[in-house]
């Protein structure tokens, strides 16, 4: 098995997960992340610890193909 094509699926994939912790996991108005409240009736202030994974993820390892994290 080539080690790199494994390599770079991994991190396709570990994007990919980060771009869907994006899309699920943005404030609201209060800044609250919406994601938390909806998915597990959690109120956490936004970035939450998912979404901060989710960040870092991307500034590591690029942009993947989703929508680019709030300011």
């Amino acid at each position: 098995m080539d080690a790199d094509a494994a390599a770079r699926d991994a991190v396709e994939r570990t994007l990919a997960a980060a771009d869907e912790v994006l899309r699920q996991h943005v404030p609201d108005k209060g800044g609250t992340c919406w994601g938390c409240l909806e998915l597990w009736g959690r109120l956490a202030p936004y970035p939450c610890p998912q979404a901060t994974w989710a960040i870092a993820v991307r500034a590591k390892f690029g942009s993947g193909q989703g929508p680019a994290p709030p300011n």
